[in-house]
């Protein structure tokens, strides 16, 4: 049961937006789910989902402090795991999300972060 304190706001026009990307060995070992949950305890708004290359992409949206906490969690908790993460503040309009936090279909489209990092593409 969600508290007052952790429940995303349908109203995110105060709130920071940010899309991340984490690249190394990050699918197929509950890594979404571990960013849904930890998104969640925070009261982020927005999605996680894998990708066609074998990355893991986020769109977090809320507080500034919380979105960077979920970051440092994630990064000490599967350090082993991410070879490399890469971060970008997104346009207000992408800002709105209703309800909580959630892991969404497996994707190849990338319309926020281009990647141009070690061999891929």
């Amino acid at each position: 049961m969600q508290t007052p304190e952790n429940t995303p706001s349908d109203d995110h026009r105060g709130s920071l937006g940010q899309l991340v990307r984490w690249m190394g060995a990050v699918q197929g070992v509950g890594f979404r789910a571990l960013v849904r949950n930890e998104a969640r305890r925070r009261g982020l708004a927005g999605w996680v989902r894998n990708r066609n290359d074998g990355s893991v992409e986020a769109m977090l949206i809320g507080d500034a402090v919380a979105i960077s906490e979920l970051v440092e969690v994630i990064a000490q908790t599967r350090q082993g795991a991410i070879r490399e993460t890469a971060a970008r503040s997104l346009d207000r309009s992408y800002l709105r999300c209703e309800g909580p936090f959630f892991v969404a279909p497996t994707s190849g489209v990338d319309a926020f972060l281009p990647y141009n990092g070690g061999g891929h593409g």
